[in-house]
């Protein structure tokens, strides 16, 4: 029996760019090299067709657990999948998390309500428009009990957002675990922090900075005490993102308010090495695949960066934790089912980025609270990855690939100078206060709204291959007459005489939890907390940063159409075809699917009488270049004394001037690739009501 053949390594062939090239420019036969091959990364920018040695850096050798942990902050490759849970009521909250704990989920990102997290009492001036908005209701121990009934949290991963507000919502939490006996010492926890991130959100800081300064170097050093697996720090990117940051500008922000955290050290008298360790970051990938793994993999090359530049050794230098979450941004609430596979894509994105949590959005968030079976969709959406593509046996996947590598390159770089940048201008603190970032960020914003306007990027369900004549159906609102009767009867039952607290021995975090142990709700011991630090709301101030969703021009346009339809008003195109079939084909084909964006039925025909039998009001020609060089006057002029309102080209002939005869004779516009798809079609419904 012949011997099996022998498997010998060899070094693979390099690729020859410049030959490359070559070959395809001929190929093209003088179409421009850049638009045919080259593609433009909306957050990461050049992407080229192919890469090798020539045009793509060698990734310096390490480790996964190393510096500058290019490759992972860890020598595994395993991550806690937490869910999101912002919906007001604590019991369905609780619910909601026995049964994702149960379906093989890790851990809770648990997000408290605008009271809660700025310290605003629902029944103060400014309270009673803040309860319930963006998070759960749970005010005082009574409430921690009722949300984490049966919930273990001495064996969850848990991410606190509180907002600025943090020490006094985290001592709920703290007097729980000893109420039930749970040791919470082991616990891996992120308090959440982000005097910065919360300062862009909320526009201000409650009870100020001097507040907000005896929180930090309170949790820093009792959680190094108590709890040293816990970071009670956080740099989280995601409002930026939600404001149209691109991924260098969430990396290159991240940077600068690492930067000014870090800096804190010497007012706090806390060691830098205490500060880093219990710090965490909060990352958004974003909708692309390769951007997204390689800012995950730039974030740590920056992190070890400005670590390095603070003075830390490699021998010395903390590993990043990083939660990677889903984008709010990219979700639709039409066809809302085509939001399981960004979900999916953003997620493969954290994993093999080397996200520590992660966390997968419901495909039906949008629609309002999310439902069950989104829910399950979004956990079992990490368990597929993890027990069944087993991702979670793979580090750094993507390491070594020429183009995770170049990526990774290049959006560190472009991030440093941002962070540069930031810090050329005052730093982060500045930057907010004075609106120099708002206005960086407005920029991107108009960028990328232009981009989804013209369909260069398209919307899966929405700008691209619409459900025309689906309803959105709405999920349940988050906030509900429950949770109104719910906040009336906490307000009647407050009693103000037991809520009396003052804090000595400098606000010491016992005292706080003593407190809350005898009964002080947050506000109340946010009022103490203030008292002690002796000014009111006296610190810096910023416009709140806007959040966008990318769908919702699109889709307001789409619930226009369907506003008109079930008024009677039925929105038609007719598509006039020129020449013959093969003339005609590919702008009809074009031409319907644009008008279909728009809720518009399309009738095709060629004749005035097919005109006058539909009962359109707008008309669209449809042939090619040599068709419409042949195309007569008249032929315009007819269909615009039949009727027709508002009369459009599909294409736009080359050397045609904006003046010219078939302007004249009653064309109104061209469509085709880059036109202002959502201003053309809202137009157009004008036409009919």
């Amino acid at each position: 029996m012949d011997s099996a053949p022998k498997l010998t390594s060899s070094t693979p062939p390099q690729i020859d760019l410049e030959t490359w090239r070559a070959q395809v420019e001929k190929e093209l036969q003088g179409a421009d090299y850049e638009r045919a091959v080259v593609r433009k990364s909306f957050e990461a920018g050049r992407i080229e067709p192919v890469y090798g040695a020539g045009n793509s850096p060698a990734p310096e050798p390490s480790q996964p657990a190393k510096p500058p942990f290019l490759r992972g902050s860890r020598d595994t490759a395993s991550w806690s999948n937490a869910p999101r849970y912002d919906i007001p009521h604590a019991e369905e909250v609780r619910k909601a998390a026995l049964k994702d704990l149960e379906g093989g989920s890790h851990g809770m990102w648990l997000q408290l309500d605008a009271c809660a997290r700025l310290g605003l009492a629902p029944d103060s001036p400014n309270g009673s428009e803040a309860w319930g908005d963006g998070g759960c209701i749970v005010w005082s121990l009574a409430g921690w009990r009722a949300l984490m009934a049966d919930i273990r949290l001495d064996m969850i991963d848990l991410a606190l957002d509180a907002g600025a507000n943090s020490l006094c919502n985290f001592a709920g939490l703290v007097a729980l675990a000893g109420e039930r006996g749970e040791d919470i010492s082991k616990a891996r926890w992120n308090l959440g922090l982000d005097p910065l991130g919360n300062l862009a959100r909320d526009g201000f800081l409650p009870l100020g900075s001097r507040c907000m300064m005896h929180q930090i170097g309170t949790a820093v050093a009792w959680t190094k005490e108590h709890m040293p697996h816990t970071r009670p720090m956080l740099v989280s990117t995601e409002v930026y993102h939600m404001a149209g940051a691109t991924l260098p500008q969430q990396l290159g922000i991240m940077a600068a308010t690492m930067s000014h955290y870090l800096s804190l050290g010497e007012r706090l008298d806390i060691p830098f090495e205490d500060l880093a360790a219990g710090m965490g970051l909060r990352l958004v990938p974003g909708r692309e695949l390769f951007p997204g793994i390689a800012s995950l993999r730039a974030a740590r090359l920056i992190w070890a960066r400005v670590l390095q530049a603070c003075g830390f050794s490699e021998d010395e230098m903390p590993a990043p934790w990083i939660h990677g979450v889903n984008s709010r941004r990219t979700l639709a609430r039409a066809d809302a089912w085509t939001n399981q596979l960004r979900g999916t894509t953003q997620t493969l994105a954290a994993v093999l980025g080397g996200a520590d949590m992660i966390t997968t959005y419901a495909y039906d968030e949008a629609l309002g609270q999310p439902s069950t079976l989104g829910r399950r969709v979004a956990r079992n959406t990490q368990n597929i990855l993890s027990e069944e593509s087993r991702l979670d046996q793979v580090v750094d996947a993507g390491g070594g690939s020429y183009l995770i590598e170049s990526l990774t390159e290049s959006l560190a770089s472009e991030a440093w100078a941002i962070f540069q940048g930031i810090q050329a201008n005052g730093g982060m603190p500045n930057v907010l206060t004075t609106g120099w970032i708002h206005d960086r960020l407005a920029q991107d914003r108009i960028n990328t709204e232009a981009a989804v306007r013209k369909r260069k990027l398209l919307i899966s369900g929405v700008s691209s291959y619409p459900l025309v004549d689906a309803v959105v159906e709405e999920g349940e609102p988050y906030l509900t007459q429950r949770d109104e009767e719910g906040v009336r009867e906490w307000i009647q039952t407050r009693d103000p005489e037991n809520q009396c607290c003052a804090l000595t021995v400098a606000g010491g975090f016992e005292e706080i939890i003593a407190a809350c142990e005898d009964g002080a709700d947050v506000f109340a011991l946010t009022e103490a907390l203030g008292d002690l630090s002796g000014n009111s709301c006296d610190g810096p101030k910023a416009d709140p940063l806007p959040q966008m969703r990318d769908a919702a021009g699109f889709e307001g346009m789409q619930a226009r159409a369907m506003e008109l339809r079930v008024a009677g008003l039925k929105p038609i195109v007719f598509l006039a075809t020129l020449g013959s079939t093969a003339e005609y084909a590919a702008r009809l084909s074009y031409a319907q699917q644009f008008f279909r964006v728009g809720g518009f039925e399309c009738i095709v025909g060629s004749s005035l009488e097919d005109l006058r039998e539909s009962g359109a009001k707008i008309l669209c020609v449809c042939g090619n270049d040599q068709a419409y060089a042949k195309m007569e006057v008249s032929y315009l002029e007819d269909y615009k004394k039949a009727g027709v309102k508002k009369m459009l080209l599909a294409g736009r002939p080359p050397d045609v001037p904006t003046d010219s005869t078939w302007q004249q004779a009653g064309l109104d516009g061209f469509i085709g690739l880059g036109c202002d798809a959502l201003t053309i079609l809202s137009d157009l419904q004008e036409v009919y009501g």
